[in-house]
């Protein structure tokens, strides 16, 4: 930490310590600045530097967070360093009053703020992989003198979730450099027990989110708990619940599973109610990280005591669970029980026609077209429809979805071309007059447009059990054509009909469509193989898609 030991920066260096510096601003600490030099004794040198430091503040008291970033080549030393630790931060709070920053990059953290902490936290972030047995030596140096040790995997970590849920992801920094703060009083929730043989018991009650948000916190393999398993926060999964929370009215019946850290201090008392002590990061989310993050943003993110009725959502909690069982429980959640079929999340959209899911559209599409020819009971709508050529996820959340209708789904906004022939508000409900009219509109034009298909390719239309032409590669790389289509004729001036008159000789059988791959890249593949087909009768000539394989001829 002093200047005297510091040598040039490496790029890896300066990099980690943006890295580090950018975690810190996105967890919204009051200040936060980088190459901190620190003049204790007046004379205008710098006694310490710090690569990193944070101001937080937590329950009216002030914290300095402070991290050192190493590559490989600055490790050789850093046991003097740890070893000095514990008698350079007594050095600094004995001296605090009388601190002196001589600089910093951002010019943020300035002496004056040193006057009112009451303790400054070190943590060592490292660029690289260390070895096995380097990590693990480290590791126990820092542990043993209270320093945090970040390896790269733990920095990684922090930068996604606090990209992914921002501020709310302070809490598990708190954790990190052993910040807690807990309220006199613990808060009192109704509560009812639950016994099961040979397990726990566990409490069913309800829980306001803001302070789900403040007591619980989501552990990874790298952390302190060797044992932890919990999946990386998904940014644009949060977004999405977030948006749905932000509804005017929320109904969320599924429960929140947790494990208070210190179940000792967690009571049920003769009233039936559970004591829960309010302390930073003192409950693992077992499964519901998500949910829980989604109230960041919205109105139910602040929590106080008088507003710890207003809103509730359902928790089951152990008051002490072993790392073992917590890990049997998240795999009992998530695998052996079955997540809800594609087709049937796509089925109950047509029925609450909420424009907020990004499948309400494209599935209603779907099934109105289901009901007239050329689709007519061919889509497979619910589970106990057989003997149909494609399901309605299928024939919905791929080309239809994704480039007819062009949704971006960091956006939530359309802007395909089907889109922008007959745009549709997902602000308002799907019944009003424009919603109606616009789907109309692009349901005739699908509907002409297989039409035209059908009326060229004959009896391959219905017999998919030799042809391709109605299944998952078949539909969406004709989407994909038809949105080369609209994207040549934005108000459809042409004549359709004539315009796909030699489709039929595109070979659809199921042995030949197979050459051409699975996924997006054999819908693509596919769809060129069509458009090479089209544009050798007509003058005007669609756009092939990107990274294309060689165009088959068959």
């Amino acid at each position: 930490m002093s200047p005297k030991n510091q040598k040039k920066e490496s790029f890896g260096h300066i990099k980690l310590k943006k890295k580090v510096s950018d975690i810190f601003e996105r967890c919204g600490f009051v200040l936060v600045d980088t190459e901190v030099k620190l003049d204790l004794d007046e004379d205008g040198k710098d006694d310490y530097s710090f690569d990193v430091c944070a101001l937080c503040k937590e329950d009216n008291n002030y914290f300095i967070l402070a991290v050192e970033c190493r590559d490989k080549k600055r490790v050789p030393g850093i046991n003097k360093e740890i070893s000095a630790w514990q008698k350079n931060r007594s050095t600094i709070l004995d001296n605090k009053g009388k601190i002196n920053v001589i600089c910093s990059d951002k010019n943020k953290i300035v002496g004056k703020i040193f006057k009112n902490i009451i303790d400054i936290k070190l943590g060592y972030a490292f660029t690289d992989k260390l070895s096995n047995q380097s990590a693990l030596t480290i590791r126990r140096l820092l542990q043993n003198s209270s320093i945090i040790f970040w390896d790269s995997s733990a920095v990684k970590y922090f930068d996604r979730v606090s990209t992914a849920i921002e501020s709310s992801a302070r809490h598990e920094i708190y954790r990190e450099f052993n910040i807690f703060s807990e309220a006199k009083e613990p808060i009192l929730e109704p509560a009812v027990r639950i016994r099961q043989p040979g397990y726990p018991e566990m409490f069913l009650l309800g829980m306001h989110p803001g302070l789900l948000l403040k007591i619980g916190y989501v552990t990874r393999r790298t952390s302190q708990k060797p044992l932890a398993y919990q999946r990386l926060i998904k940014p644009e999964r949060i977004k999405n619940i977030c948006r749905f929370f932000s509804q005017s009215k929320v109904l969320l019946p599924n429960s929140i599973i947790l494990v208070f850290d210190d179940g000792h201090n967690v009571h049920y008392d003769k009233s039936n109610k559970l004591e829960i002590p309010i302390k930073n990061c003192s409950a693992w989310i077992i499964d519901g990280q998500h949910r829980v993050y989604g109230f960041a943003k919205t109105r139910y993110e602040k929590w106080s005591r008088t507003t710890n009725d207003n809103f509730k959502i359902p928790v089951v909690a152990f008051r002490s669970l072993s790392e073992v069982l917590q890990c049997q429980t998240f795999v009992n959640i998530n695998y052996y029980q079955k997540k809800i079929d594609p087709t049937l999340f796509c089925d109950l959209s047509t029925i609450t026609k909420n424009l907020k899911n990004e499948l309400t559209w494209p599935s209603l599409l779907g099934a109105e077209l289901n009901r007239v020819s050329p689709w007519k009971n061919m889509i497979k709508i619910s589970e106990f429809d057989t003997k149909r050529s494609i399901t309605l996820s299928s024939f919905s959340r791929y080309a239809l979805l994704e480039i007819l209708l062009g949704y971006n789904k960091k956006s939530s906004n359309y802007n395909g071309p089907l889109y922008k022939y007959a745009p549709f508000d997902t602000s308002i409900e799907f019944n009003k007059e424009k919603n109606k009219k616009a789907f109309n509109k692009q349901y005739r034009v699908l509907k002409r447009f297989f039409l035209a298909i059908e009326n060229k390719t004959k009896d391959k239309w219905i017999n998919f059990s030799d042809y391709s032409l109605t299944k998952t590669t078949g539909v969406n790389a004709l989407m994909l054509v038809f949105s080369k289509i609209l994207e040549k004729y934005p108000d459809l001036n042409l004549n359709l009909e004539q315009y796909l008159e030699h489709i039929g000789e595109v070979d659809f059988s199921s042995e030949k469509i197979v050459r051409f791959g699975g996924g997006w890249q054999g819908f693509k593949n596919f769809a060129n193989h069509i458009i090479f087909k089209l544009n050798k009768y007509n003058q005007n000539k669609l756009k092939y898609y990107r990274k294309r394989k060689k165009i088959t001829k068959i």
